[in-house]
């Protein structure tokens, strides 16, 4: 074939066209994903990579690495795998996808998920002098416990009510909603980071006696865009601390109470009977029943209901 060329400019161009057709086998670029490859802790992934245009890569060199080129996750080379290098912690872990290798497919899988394989990877390809690479991101995602609703105690004049979850990454979001699942505003977070990396959230709110009293708690992983959600939680009138006065508002004192209360104990003894204890359950249904709660110590009260026997109710 006889190349003729006006100018030197064109006589270049020509040059690197017949270079390009003689190197057809040669990969063009190495391409990756384009958007972070998310995997759920325990489970396994693929990373996709391959070659443009598709050819075989067969007899190639594919290095999968992070920060160190001489110690990789996963290396093919002269037509087989290679472990001599390899990081400890993929041992057995990681597999170069074969099928797909003829069009040059060179995805990697990796099995049992670790929070420790969040990161940055590089898939590097090599056909004699010629070399590329494509970088892509793995996040590491792990959904928790379905979220646990609890009461812990009165607060500013209303019950604080508190949601709890373990198990999660990355550090999740909590959301209250109404019965509408309208978002409700919450008061205190806690957050901590447990001994395999994981995070335990607990997250509480406050609600008065004039607030929405139906609610329900939501933990959403931030990189799955999924949530978990408790069961609608409903607090009764009655649970909200009242006590007795002279006016017939209920409102006494500890002390005024301790006399009744001691009273009370003294009157059943004479009848043989006792006052049952009982631990703070929002499974009880107290209709009919009217709450005595001591102003100096918030966690005791007496209870009476009609047709049965008084008894003091202890909150946990």
């Amino acid at each position: 074939m006889e190349i003729i060329a006006t100018n030197p400019l064109e006589l270049d161009h020509t040059l690197k066209t017949v270079k390009r057709l003689r190197r057809t086998n040669e990969p063009g670029s190495v391409i990756g994903p384009d958007h972070p490859v998310t995997a759920i802790m325990g489970e396994d992934i693929i990373l996709p990579c391959h070659l443009s245009p598709k050819m075989s890569a067969e007899n190639m060199e594919v290095r999968w690495f992070r920060s160190e080129f001489t110690s990789f996750v996963h290396l093919y080379q002269h037509g087989k795998d290679e472990y001599g290098q390899q990081m400890p912690e993929y041992h057995g872990r990681t597999e170069l996808l074969k099928a797909g290798i003829v069009d040059g497919n060179v995805a990697l899988g990796i099995v049992n998920i670790r929070l420790s394989d969040e990161g940055q990877y590089r898939c590097f390809v090599q056909d004699g002098v010629f070399h590329e690479e494509a970088v892509l991101e793995l996040k590491v995602a792990a959904s928790g416990s379905a979220p646990r609703i609890s009461v812990e105690g009165h607060q500013d004049g209303g019950i604080q009510v508190v949601c709890q979850s373990a198990g999660w990454y990355p550090e999740p979001e909590v959301l209250w909603r109404n019965l509408k699942g309208q978002p409700l505003s919450s008061s205190t977070e806690t957050k901590s980071e447990e001994q395999d990396g994981l995070f335990e959230i607990k997250n509480s709110i406050i609600i008065t006696e004039n607030s929405n009293k139906n609610l329900s708690c939501a933990i959403r992983n931030t990189h799955l865009n999924q949530e978990k959600e408790s069961i609608t939680f409903y607090i009764s009138d009655s649970f909200f601390p009242k006590s007795i006065s002279l006016d017939g508002r209920l409102e006494c004192d500890f002390g005024d109470l301790l006399v009744f209360v001691g009273l009370t104990l003294f009157l059943f003894k004479l009848k043989g009977k006792h006052l049952n204890t009982i631990t703070f359950s929002m499974m009880m249904n107290p209709i009919d029943t009217a709450f005595v709660w001591l102003n100096s110590h918030p966690h005791l009260c007496v209870c009476f209901q009609s047709g049965g026997d008084p008894w003091v109710m202890q909150q946990m």
